[in-house]
């Protein structure tokens, strides 16, 4: 999506690389001070997992190997995001970026 909307390579690539950042490190650092801050339900700590993909493909994983005893496993399997809901929202962070890639890519003008 990101290459798809910049006009040129450079402001993809940074483009890229700030989103990259946003999920591996800003996201989690925000959804872990909000969880730790405060007393929110885990309604909440799931809405955090599903709005990024690197902890969506954690949860999965976390899951495939019934690592959910201590940690982040354990806040993960109080919040009750099971492997098949983790897994469609993992197709879903897929075919919808695509999906709008395309549209966008579409309605360039060549």
């Amino acid at each position: 999506v990101v290459s798809a909307a910049a006009t040129q390579r450079t402001h993809a690539l940074g483009a890229a690389l700030g989103v990259w950042v946003w999920f591996v490190f800003v996201h989690d650092l925000l959804a872990l001070g909000a969880l730790a801050s405060a007393d929110l339900p885990g309604a909440v700590a799931t809405a955090f997992v599903l709005a990024n993909p690197a902890d969506v493909f954690r949860v999965i994983v976390l899951g495939a190997t019934g690592t959910t005893d201590a940690g982040a496993g354990a806040a993960l399997a109080s919040a009750g995001l099971s492997v098949p809901v983790a897994a469609a929202a993992l197709v879903a962070w897929c075919v919808l970026p695509i999906a709008l890639a395309g549209l966008l890519v579409g309605r360039r003008s060549v």
